[in-house]
């Protein structure tokens, strides 16, 4: 994992990695040392588990520094614990505070674009290259040609280290909309599928005859094949200049290739110089099983 698909993770723990330590004479017990906010410094802790880089420095706190053996906010520790906490915590802090300057320097002309960052899959082989190259095509390019948006594009402007991600100017802040309306499309679409899947499985284990399994399974698939064509209308509906057959059914293919790039890992967010506004039209990769049609939150406000 990078620091671009965790930088607002690590901008946030920031603001929790306080260890407030206070010593006290006399502390009976061989723990003079009292930590207090313990329940705000877990959370920052937290926010930083699944980071992998930084994976020494948690498993140390977790393991030996006591702070997850109480559940109170403030509690006593020796001497040991409190070094092991405070050096943990402020190596922590010094490390992610550099990182998050070095990657805002990095990227500072990547900032006032309108653009996305996509993270690709694992790539073995040029043909794999080859493969995502012609799935994004689908995904993003097509869509915005056929959008009309006036002042669209797409051009890769750059690609970063680590885990390899493609920053991809759009031109407008149309455009940018018009691709989180997709990624998020495609991401309820997934889950619709991932919830078909395990029912079918499950009709499976009922020992149905074959029709009447073959029915359900049809079933299944007309409702996926619902649930896209509406997410599809409602995109075409609110951003497209014009309304045709053709036009729905390739926004359609849009929609299901974003869907099978998602379930293979790939990501698609909006570049730093989005305003939270736009960031929050993008899905949320940590918890797409709990992911919403867009038309369902759209007629509830």
């Amino acid at each position: 994992m990078g620091i671009k698909e965790n930088y607002q993770k690590l901008q946030e723990a920031l603001k929790y990695l306080n260890v407030k330590s206070d010593y006290i004479s006399g502390e009976n017990g061989g723990k003079p040392y009292l930590v207090s906010d313990i329940f705000n410094l877990k959370k920052g802790i937290e926010l930083l588990s699944d980071i992998d880089f930084l994976d020494s420095y948690i498993e140390d706190v977790k393991a030996n520094s006591g702070l997850y053996e109480t559940f109170k906010d403030k509690d006593n520790f020796d001497s040991t614990q409190d070094s092991l906490l405070k050096n943990n915590i402020n190596s922590l802090k010094t490390g992610i505070i550099f990182l998050l300057n070095y990657y805002d320097k990095q990227t500072a002309d990547e900032k006032n674009i309108e653009g996305i960052s996509v993270k690709l899959p694992e790539l073995s082989s040029f043909d794999d290259l080859s493969k995502i190259s012609n799935e994004l095509k689908k995904a993003v390019e097509l869509p915005i040609i056929d959008s009309g948006i006036e002042n669209a594009k797409t051009e890769i402007i750059s690609a970063d280290r680590g885990s390899i991600w493609l920053n991809i100017v759009l031109g407008t802040a149309a455009a940018v909309k018009l691709v989180a309306s997709i990624a998020w499309a495609a991401a309820y679409l997934r889950k619709k599928q991932a919830e078909a899947k395990m029912y079918e499985q499950y009709t499976r284990t009922l020992e149905l005859k074959n029709d009447a399994l073959s029915n359900i399974i049809e079933a299944q698939k007309q409702q996926l094949n619902n649930v896209l064509e509406a997410e599809a209308k409602a995109i075409v509906t609110e951003q497209y200049k014009h309304n045709d057959p053709e036009t729905l059914k390739r926004l359609e293919l849009s929609i299901k290739t974003t869907a099978d790039l998602i379930d293979r890992g790939v990501k698609i967010l909006p570049t730093g110089g989005e305003s939270e506004s736009i960031k929050e039209l993008f899905p949320d990769y940590s918890n797409l099983r709990l992911i919403q049609s867009a038309i369902k939150q759209i007629r509830n406000e």
